[in-house]
C-alpha cells in the first residue's frame, strides 16, 4: 500500500490540468481579448479625432470681418461634416435631415449602438478670442479652456459580444479641434 502512494506516475497530468484550468483563460485573454479591445478603442478614437479636425474647417466666410478675434464657423455645416466623417470611419449609416442627423449601425455590423454629439463653440457660445477672458467647457475628459472657435465631438459606441468572453464593450471618446489663425506679419 505504501509503495503505491510513493509512485509518481500520473503527477504530470495534475500539472497539465492546473495549467489548462488557470493559465489558458489568461493566455486567451492576453492573446485575443486585449488586442481586440485595444483595436476597438483606437478605432473610435481615430474616428472622433478625424471628425473634429474635419468639422473645424467649416468656416462661415460670410461672417468674417476685420473686427472679429474668433473665426466664425458654420454650425450646421460643421455638424454635418463631423457626422459624415465619423460614420464613414466607423462603417455606420447616416440618417435624418440637416437638423437631426444621427448615425446608426449597418445591417450585420458588430456595432450595436452609436451615439454622437457635436458641439460647435464660437462667439455665439461665449468664446471671446481673448486669452485674458477664457471660456471654459466641461467635457468627459475634464474642464477645457476654449480661446478660439472649437468643435467638440463626443462618441459612445457599443460593440456586441466581442472576443472569447462574449460581453459587450462600450467605448467613449472626446475629440476637440480649434480653428486658429496666426496673424500675418
Amino acid at each position: 500500500m505504501l509503495k503505491k502512494l510513493k509512485e509518481k506516475n500520473g503527477s504530470i497530468s495534475v500539472y497539465v490540468i492546473i495549467i489548462l484550468v488557470f493559465l489558458m483563460p489568461f493566455a486567451i485573454w492576453v492573446g485575443i481579448e486585449l488586442p481586440k479591445t485595444h483595436e476597438i478603442n483606437q478605432r473610435v478614437k481615430d474616428a472622433v479625432d478625424s471628425a473634429s479636425a474635419s468639422a473645424v474647417t467649416a468656416i462661415d466666410s460670410s461672417s468674417i470681418n476685420g473686427d472679429s478675434t474668433v473665426i466664425p464657423l458654420d454650425r450646421e455645416g460643421a455638424k454635418g461634416i463631423a457626422v459624415q466623417i465619423f460614420a464613414s470611419k466607423m462603417g455606420l449609416k447616416v440618417q435624418g435631415d440637416a437638423s437631426n442627423i444621427e448615425v446608426v449601425p449597418k445591417e450585420g455590423s458588430i456595432i450595436e449602438d452609436a451615439v454622437l454629439e457635436v458641439d460647435v463653440l464660437d462667439e455665439e457660445s461665449g468664446v471671446t478670442g481673448d486669452p485674458s477672458r477664457p471660456f471654459y467647457v466641461q467635457t468627459q475628459n475634464g474642464k477645457r479652456k476654449i480661446e478660439n472657435s472649437t468643435v467638440i465631438v463626443t462618441a459612445t459606441v457599443t460593440y456586441q459580444k466581442i472576443g472569447f468572453m462574449g460581453r459587450d464593450i462600450t467605448v467613449t471618446h472626446v475629440g476637440m479641434s480649434q480653428a486658429k489663425m496666426n496673424p500675418v506679419r
